[in-house]
C-alpha cells in the first residue's frame, strides 16, 4: 500500500516542549491547481506551534499527531504507522523507507523535532530559523511574510541559477531561507538552535555484476520493483513518453505494473518532432500504453523559442517547454492519476565518468589511434583541457600531472570543464569563479559519498539534479496542487545503488573511436519492443 501526501508545513516556538503543538489537517486535494499566492503569516499567539498536514488521497485513513509527510512511501499504511516506526527506530527507520519523501517528526516527549529529506527525494523542504522559532514548508511561499518581492531574493545566487549547476544544495532562492539537502536531517531541541547533519548516503551494492548481461538483468529487475512500489494496486499511471530509450524502458515496466497506463507525448510542428511521435506511438503500442498526444504549438513563441514566463508560478523555471508539466498535471488529475512518471535521471545514474572512463575502457588501446579515433597526444590534450581539473591553460609539464590525477582518481578529472556543465551566458569573472568552486566542492562531496565506487559522475549529477530549480518548480507549481506526484523509477534507491556500482564497461561500450552510453540499459530492454 502506498501512503502519500501533497504538502506540509509547520512552526514551533523556541521552547516548544513547554506548550502543546497543535496538529491541523486539511481537506481532500483541490479539484484543480489553484493560483499560488503567499498565505498570510502564522498567528503570533501560537503558544507551542502548529503542524499542518496537506491533502491526502481520497479514502485515506489514519493520522498522527506528531508526524507530517510530503511525498509517498511504499509498505506504510498510514501516518500513525509511520510515526510508530520513527518513534522506535529514528534515523535507521527513515533509512529503511522506500519512496520519495520529506518528513517532520516530533519526539514522544515533545522536546525534539527532526526534519528528514530522503536521499533520492525530488520533493524539496525549505526552512528558516530566528528568535521566534523554526518554520518549515514544502512550499517556500509559506515562509514569506507576504507576496514575494525583489528584496526577498538571494541576488548573489542569481548567476548560479542562470548557470543551472553549482547551486549550493542548502541554499534557496529567498534570503534567510534554506533548503534541506537530500539525505540530511535537521534536529531542533526545545530551547536550542537547529543543527544539520547527513543521516543517509547512497551505498553501492557490495557485489556488482561481472558482465553486461548480468548487469542488464539486475537493472531490469530493480526498475520493475520500483514501478511495483508505486503501483501496488495496479493504479492508473501517466508516463511522459518521449519515444527515447529511458522513457521506453519505463513504459515496459509501467505497462506491466498498471491496469490503466497512459503515454503522454508532446508534439510540435518542428523538424524531428514527427519522428519522435512515431517512436513514442510504437513504444506505447508495444507496451500496452494508451497513447495521448498533446500539441504544444500554442505555447511556442514566434521564432521557435519556448522561453516564456510561467503564469502564476513564483519559482524560477529555466528549461523548456515551460507548459509541459502544467499540462501533465491537469491531465493526470482529470484521469485520477497519482503518479506522473518520466524517464528522468537515467542519464545521471548511468553516467560514465567523462575522460577518466575513456582511459579505463580503452586501457593500453588508448595508444592505438585506430581504437580511440585519434593520436594519443591529441586525445590527452583534449581530455585534460576539457576537464574540470584544468582551471587554466595547460603547459607541457601539466600533462604528467593530469595522468597522475587520473591514477589517483581525482573526482574533478571525471567531470567536464565548467563551460560544458553550465551555460555561462552573462556570468562575470567573479560569478564564474563562484560556480567553479561550487562544482569542485560538489565533485569532492560525491567522491566522499561513493568512496572508491566506479562513477563519481553519477552521484555528482544526481545531487545536482535533485535540487534543480526546474524540477522543484514543476512539482510545486503544477503537480502537487493537482494531487499528483512527480516520479521516475530511476530515482528508486535500490536502482540508484545498483547503478552507481556498475563498472565502466557496462555503462558505456567503446571501440574504434565510438562510445555507446547506458549499455546495460540498452541490453536490458533490447527485446522489449
Amino acid at each position: 500500500m502506498v501512503l502519500c501526501a501533497f504538502a506540509m508545513h509547520g512552526r514551533v516556538r523556541p521552547d516548544f516542549a513547554t506548550a502543546p503543538v497543535e496538529y491541523l489537517r486539511d481537506g481532500p486535494p483541490p479539484a484543480h491547481a489553484p493560483a499560488r499566492t503567499a498565505p498570510p503569516p502564522a498567528p503570533a499567539e501560537e503558544p507551542g506551534g502548529r503542524l499542518w498536514q496537506g491533502p491526502m488521497p481520497e479514502g485515506h485513513r489514519g493520522t498522527a499527531e506528531r508526524t507530517l509527510l510530503a511525498g509517498w512511501l511504499a509498505d506504510v499504511p498510514d501516518l500513525a504507522a509511520l510515526q510508530d516506526r520513527l518513534d522506535a527506530g529514528g534515523r535507521e527507520a527513515v533509512r529503511a523507507l522506500r519512496g520519495d519523501f520529506t518528513i517532520a517528526h516530533l519526539s514522544p516527549d515533545g522536546g525534539t523535532l527532526r526534519l528528514y529529506r530522503g536521499v533520492t527525494s525530488m520533493i524539496p523542504l525549505f526552512w528558516r530559523a530566528d528568535d521566534d522559532g523554526l518554520r518549515w514548508a514544502t512550499d517556500p511561499l509559506r515562509l514569506l511574510d507576504g507576496p514575494p518581492t525583489l528584496a526577498d531574493l538571494e541576488l548573489d545566487l542569481l548567476p548560479m541559477i542562470v548557470a543551472e549547476h553549482g547551486f549550493p544544495h542548502d541554499r534557496s532562492w529567498f534570503r534567510g531561507m534554506r533548503r534541506l539537502p537530500a539525505g540530511t536531517c535537521l534536529t531542533l531541541r526545545s530551547g536550542g538552535r537547529p543543527t544539520l547533519e547527513p543521516f543517509d548516503a547512497l551505498t553501492p551494492v557490495p557485489d556488482p555484476p561481472r558482465g553486461v548481461r548480468e548487469a542488464a538483468r539486475g537493472l531490469r529487475e530493480r526498475l520493475g520493483r520500483a514501478c511495483d512500489r508505486m503501483l501496488p494496486d495496479r493504479d492508473p499511471v501517466m508516463l511522459m513518453l518521449s519515444g527515447g530509450m529511458d522513457s521506453g524502458a519505463a513504459a515496459v515496466e509501467l505497462g506491466r505494473a498498471s491496469a490503466d497506463p497512459t503515454g503522454f507525448h508532446f508534439t510540435m510542428d518542428f523538424p524531428g518532432f514527427e519522428d519522435d511521435r512515431k517512436a513514442a506511438e510504437l513504444v506505447a503500442a508495444a507496451t500496452g500504453l494508451d497513447f495521448l498526444p498533446y500539441d504544444m504549438a500554442a505555447h511556442v513563441l514566434e521564432g521557435g523559442d519556448y522561453i516564456e514566463a510561467p503564469a502564476g508560478g513564483a519559482l524560477p523555471q529555466t528549461h523548456t517547454p515551460l507548459r509541459s508539466m502544467a499540462a501533465a498535471g491537469r491531465e493526470a488529475h482529470a484521469r485520477g492519476v497519482r503518479f506522473v512518471v518520466s524517464g528522468l535521471a537515467a542519464d545521471q545514474i548511468l553516467a560514465a565518468d567523462v575522460h577518466r572512463s575513456l582511459f579505463e575502457l580503452a586501457g593500453w588501446s588508448a595508444l592505438n589511434p585506430l581504437a580511440v579515433g585519434e593520436p594519443i597526444s591529441q586525445l590527452l590534450r583534449r581530455a585534460a583541457t576539457g576537464s574540470l581539473w584544468a582551471s587554466a591553460p595547460l603547459g607541457w609539464r601539466d600533462y604528467p600531472r593530469y595522468l597522475r590525477a587520473l591514477l589517483r582518481r581525482d573526482p574533478t578529472v571525471a567531470l567536464p570543464d565548467r563551460d560544458s556543465i553550465v551555460h555561462p551566458i552573462g556570468l562575470t569573472d567573479e560569478a564564474a569563479a563562484q560556480v567553479t568552486r561550487a562544482l569542485r566542492q560538489a565533485a569532492a562531496q560525491a567522491a566522499r559519498q561513493l568512496a572508491a565506487a566506479p562513477s563519481v559522475s553519477s552521484v555528482f549529477e544526481l545531487n545536482g539534479f535533485l535540487d534543480s530549480p526546474n524540477l522543484q518548480a514543476a512539482a510545486l507549481n503544477d503537480l502537487l496542487p493537482n494531487g499528483c506526484l512527480p516520479a521516475t523509477p530511476y530515482f528508486d534507491r535500490d536502482v540508484v545503488e545498483y547503478a552507481v556500482a556498475l563498472p565502466t564497461g557496462v555503462r558505456a561500450g567503446f571501440g574504434y573511436g565510438t562510445a555507446v552510453d547506458k549499455l546495460a540499459l540498452r541490453v536490458a530492454y533490447a527485446g522489449a519492443g
